[in-house]
């Protein structure tokens, strides 16, 4: 075998294929392996929005999967699916997961769109029922660049009323030169959000001013726009 780093999955017929450590060999290199195969499983259920209906053409996929064994079970695309898109009827299955597992996180994706429920499930699991909520776009540009020090790079830092929270949406965003910035697939929520320099100067990212907003998108990507002053 040629010198190289290698993907290691075990695979068998009726079982969900397990991913292992990935294996370095330099020449003379001697790995083992100790490894459990579980059964093969498979989870289902149904994608609707807030309205109820049904949603289709989300993506679906199976993430921090555990197995029988109380350890991380790495899943792996080929010869069986860990991911699926919701059909019309905003139905999905996934198969390939180790039957008697664990589905840490059921993570369902599409621009516009937000998850507000059906995160984690077992194996084998039917009838899942995941909501989803409209998600929009929070865009604008910051005004007063020309009081930033040569070369100094401007950010826009948004986040949940009351500051960082596990599970809320909050992030920060680098202006561009004509200091206009976007925030992508954000949920409803209260938000404060303000323009800060480098994060080393503290003090003066403190006394930068900042607006709170109410931002319920009643459509998919729905745009709020709003402008900013960096002092």
């Amino acid at each position: 075998m040629p010198k190289g780093t290698y993907a290691v999955t075990l695979r068998h017929k009726g079982y969900a294929s397990r991913g292992l450590r990935r294996y370095r060999n330099r020449g003379r290199t001697l790995e083992i392996y100790h490894a459990t195969l579980a059964k093969a499983g498979s989870i289902s259920g149904t994608v609707k929005g807030i309205d109820g209906k049904p949603l289709a053409g989300l993506k679906i996929e199976a993430k921090d999967t555990v197995g029988i064994d109380g350890r991380g079970y790495a899943t792996y695309r080929y010869p069986t699916e860990v991911t699926d898109v919701t059909d019309k009827n905003g139905r999905f299955e996934i198969g390939g997961l180790p039957k008697a597992g664990y589905v840490h996180r059921l993570h369902v994706s599409k621009e516009g769109y937000h998850q507000i429920s059906g995160g984690e499930c077992e194996v084998p699991a039917g009838d899942i029922q995941i909501t989803m909520d409209y998600a929009g776009v929070i865009r604008g540009r910051v005004k007063g660049l020309e009081r930033r020090s040569p070369g100094q790079e401007i950010h826009v830092n948004l986040q949940p009323e009351g500051g960082r929270q596990i599970g809320k949406y909050g992030g920060i965003t680098t202006c561009k030169a004509d200091g206009t910035f976007k925030f992508r697939n954000v949920p409803s929520g209260r938000y404060v959000i303000r323009p800060t320099g480098s994060p080393a100067r503290e003090e003066e990212n403190r006394n930068q001013p900042r607006k709170t907003i109410d931002f319920k998108p009643a459509k998919p990507g729905e745009i709020l726009e709003i402008d900013l002053e960096f002092k």
